[in-house]
């Protein structure tokens, strides 16, 4: 019986550790493949928002297609 413990023991300490080592080796490579995107504002309300999510018109960026309509308001 003391046998089957210290095997169960040592089962969970190598799952133990072999789960803190994928979590170790998983973070460098997730950060390693996002890379940061640039922050755009948007020309009518001043919002912050990701480039790929904003509606470029030129140079300018705005945050919906509502405030490209209205850019000549203020």
């Amino acid at each position: 019986m003391k046998y089957l413990l210290l095997i169960g023991l040592a089962l969970i300490v190598l799952w133990f550790f072999r789960k803190l080592n994928r979590r170790r080796s998983g973070t460098g490579r997730a950060s390693a493949g996002r890379r940061p995107e640039r922050m755009v504002q948007c020309a009518r309300c001043g919002i912050h928002l990701p480039e790929s999510e904003s509606i470029r018109d030129g140079a300018v960026h705005y945050c919906c297609h509502e405030h490209r309509l209205d850019r000549h308001d203020p």
